[in-house]
């Protein structure tokens, strides 16, 4: 059931219908109301252990300091056209910190015990600060095809790309 939940998860829309203008449909709102019959359990989140990495990496980018991709093979030309429009075009190269953190996850389920890595794309203080504020975080549990599947909520990070972390 998880498995076909994690495959159906995406931005759903509905019609308002006096202005007839689409609103997108809270996602995470979504997500809970499928997970509502799926076996859960509280994990301690003192118990996760964070690692923390960040290095020093030179980048292209625009006007606005907004990174632009190094392999694009229309990065360093412009066309008469476009000879005042600099969104999106080189403007220097920039050296930007970049960081991850990995997080090992032990979960004890039913007498077994498991430890699972995760990245985050989250520097590893701000990951640290959350977890000793919030405690506990729900775990849902499912099988599917003889693999146990986890589902970890970190809503309360505040990051849409962590809403949601899904183990197997």
């Amino acid at each position: 059931m998880l498995k076909s939940i994690l495959n159906k998860i995406s931005t759903s829309f509905k019609l308002n219908s006096p202005n007839t203008q689409w609103e997108e449909e809270n996602p995470i709102k979504k997500i809970k109301k499928a997970l509502v019959g799926l076996e859960t359990f509280q994990l301690d989140l003192d118990t996760i252990k964070i690692d923390g990495f960040n290095w020093n990496e030179n980048v292209p980018v625009d006007i606005y300091n907004k990174e632009l991709d190094p392999n694009d093979p229309f990065l360093y030309r412009t066309f008469e056209h476009d000879a005042f429009r600099f969104k999106g075009k080189f403007h220097k190269n920039k050296e930007v910190l970049k960081f991850y953190s990995r997080l090992y996850i032990p979960i004890n389920y039913k007498g077994e015990e498991k430890t699972y890595e995760f990245n985050l794309p989250i520097e590893h203080t701000k990951i640290r600060m959350q977890f000793y504020i919030q405690k506990q975080t729900t775990v849902y549990f499912d099988e599917f095809e003889g693999r146990r599947i986890f589902l970890l909520d970190f809503n309360f990070m505040e990051n849409e790309e962590t809403s949601f972390i899904h183990l197997y």
